[in-house]
């Protein structure tokens, strides 16, 4: 019923454009028909529309955290919490997708130092940003004494190693970026 919807909208949409002297071309329309079915935004797009200079604007700082890519096939990012002590810290915490205990996590160092720059560069003010992990599901609720720390990063260790984080804002180097990440086999961190 909703697709049907979606398609009448569209449709008619189409045509009151169309009257105006301005319909979209049918390759737009075939990609606004994919956008709306799927209801998915690219991790660079979900970054940009919500890039914000302060840490404390909760919404575009769980919008920004939620598009990460995967870190893990096994793990799901839980949690989020921002440190207002001063630090301007960002901890993001994961546990296992299903239930039952993992024997062993690992994690690569280059995926997760890369998605603390796509963090850094994101949010303005960020001064460090911890990676948390657990080896059960949890039940309802953050506790974070359940977790133990597996990557911490400060802003001044990544600018080091990346330069300017507003390269970041150009599409093609953010994909770079990811695709670099996803494609790194070192192990960084394992639980036993």
């Amino acid at each position: 019923m909703m697709k049907k919807l979606i398609v009448v909208s569209i449709i008619l949409c189409t045509g009151i454009l169309g009257l105006a002297g301005c319909a979209p071309s049918k390759e737009e329309l075939d990609g606004y028909t994919k956008l709306l079915e799927t209801n998915d935004v690219d991790s660079y797009t979900q970054m940009l529309n919500n890039k914000t200079d302060y840490i404390g604007d909760n919404n575009k700082v769980a919008a920004i955290v939620n598009a990460l890519p995967e870190i893990n096939p096994d793990f799901k990012q839980q949690y989020f919490s921002i440190q207002s002590d001063g630090t301007n810290g960002l901890k993001i915490f994961y546990e296992p997708k299903a239930d039952g205990v993992i024997k062993s996590i690992s994690f690569s160092q280059k995926e997760l130092e890369s998605y603390a720059a796509m963090l850094f560069a994101f949010i303005g003010n960020a001064e460090e940003i911890q990676f948390m992990v657990r080896d059960t599901m949890g039940a309802s609720g953050l506790d974070e004494t359940k977790y133990q720390e597996f990557a911490h990063y400060t802003r001044e260790d990544i600018i080091k190693n990346f330069g300017d984080l507003a390269q970041f804002y150009v599409k093609e180097k953010f994909n770079n970026l990811v695709g670099e990440a996803q494609n790194q086999l070192e192990s960084f961190f394992s639980i036993k």
